[in-house]
């Protein structure tokens, strides 16, 4: 075969320049908006639920926010994380409930992170409310 035989025709050459560019052009904009989501998702509230480390067993934890509905485990030691609209209404409510403890809490105010301690007993033992938008991401950020 030929080396010219293997050529891209001269009439093709500006199309695919064209479709390179184009596609590079809608990469490009692909990344910016997956970044876009994930900062908007790293940004948002959120409420954590300590379990204590001395615990035996799971304890089952329900989250209700209106608009999820969430029942998960937490194992002793570990922590679990909910993230919240950043943008809420004003009738947004959340109720934090450990069904073999005592206790629940709600939370009907603005806030940026929500840490709550969960005892071995199933208690809700200590609940720490930040505004410091810098606690979303560690809670040491805060002022």
């Amino acid at each position: 075969m030929r080396p010219d035989a293997m050529k891209t025709p001269s009439f093709l050459q500006g199309a695919i320049e064209v479709s390179t560019r184009l596609a590079l052009v809608l990469l490009a904009i692909a990344l910016v908006l997956v970044c876009l989501v994930v900062a908007w998702r790293l940004a948002s509230p959120v409420v954590v639920m300590h379990y204590a480390a001395d615990a035996k067993a799971p304890v089952l934890v329900l989250y209700d926010s209106g608009r999820f509905k969430g029942r998960d485990y937490v194992r002793p030691g570990s922590a679990l994380t909910y993230h919240e609209d950043m943008f809420s209404d004003a009738q947004r409510f959340i109720m934090v409930t450990v069904p073999d403890g005592a206790g629940y809490y709600d939370i009907d105010f603005a806030f940026s992170r929500i840490d709550i301690y969960i005892d071995a007993n199933h208690d809700i033992k200590r609940v720490e409310v930040k505004q410091d938008f810098l606690t979303r991401f560690n809670p040491a950020w805060g002022k």
